[in-house]
């Protein structure tokens, strides 16, 4: 099988995610309810740069030939697009779309941590599934449905533990949402580092980039997944955390 070739001049020209990116930052900045901050803003198109950067650089190009691009493609897009967008949305907004007739009751029964926590990793682990990945390397449409419900999901999730609205959850329900993320996304990316067959057989099929044999490929995916799922997860945790290491919490402790 001939050798393939990856350059940092292959970006995309994706008219779907073109078109979707424009109509994101058209509605943020032109809908009188987002009303939003310049940190808002500067979260928002730093969210979209990274989408971007997902979808249309060459790492779209590169996740076709190799499956640890493909999941460098798919960590930017839960652990940096999904948190910068949601962290972009004003609380007043998000307060008005759960009272908008349709939208509304979607939100409000999504927006908790057991709701959003059981989504997005419902969406992680599902598409991590050989039946499914092999028809996402097959199907452009499943391609962008994957992509799609990835960000959709992670937004929600990020959104829930970084959001004070429309709900507000606990110190220690944040704790438990990062927590059973990290535990359950374990088990693909344990599988796909141990694993001694191709789980994704598209792969076998496609031209080797830079010499990677598709079993080194699969093992390397797994190891990113698990590495920068944990190091996100406990950042997460640590923050979830600080202030009850703070020196406020010392003194109230010492006041006791």
């Amino acid at each position: 099988m001939n050798a393939a070739t990856l350059s940092w001049r292959d970006w995309e020209g994706d008219p779907q995610v073109l078109a979707a990116l424009l109509a994101a930052a058209l509605l943020y900045h032109l809908h009188p309810r987002v009303r939003a901050t310049r940190r808002h803003r500067l979260w928002f198109w730093s969210g979209l740069a990274a989408v971007a950067l997902a979808m249309l650089s060459p790492l779209e190009a590169g996740a076709r030939l190799l499956l640890w691009l493909h999941m460098v493609q798919h960590l930017v897009l839960v652990l940096v697009a999904g948190p910068l967008l949601a962290a972009s949305l004003p609380a007043p907004f998000l307060g008005w779309l759960t009272r908008r007739p349709v939208l509304g009751p979607v939100l409000w029964v999504l927006w908790n941590p057991w709701a959003s926590t059981g989504l997005y990793n419902l969406v992680i682990l599902g598409w991590h599934l050989p039946a499914l990945y092999n028809w996402v390397l097959r199907s452009e449409l499943a391609h962008l449905l994957q992509h799609a419900s990835f960000l959709g999901s992670a937004v929600v999730f990020w959104g829930v533990l970084l959001s004070p609205a429309p709900r507000n959850p606990t110190r220690g329900q944040r704790l438990v949402m990062v927590g059973v993320s990290a535990v359950l996304q374990f088990v693909p990316a344990f599988v796909l580092s141990v694993a001694d067959r191709v789980l994704y057989a598209p792969y076998l099929e496609v031209p080797r980039l830079w010499g990677w044999s598709a079993l080194d490929d699969q093992r390397w995916a797994g190891v990113l997944m698990w590495v920068g799922m944990n190091l996100a997860y406990a950042l997460t945790a640590l923050w979830v955390i600080w202030p009850w290491l703070g020196p406020g919490a010392v003194r109230g402790t010492e006041s006791e």
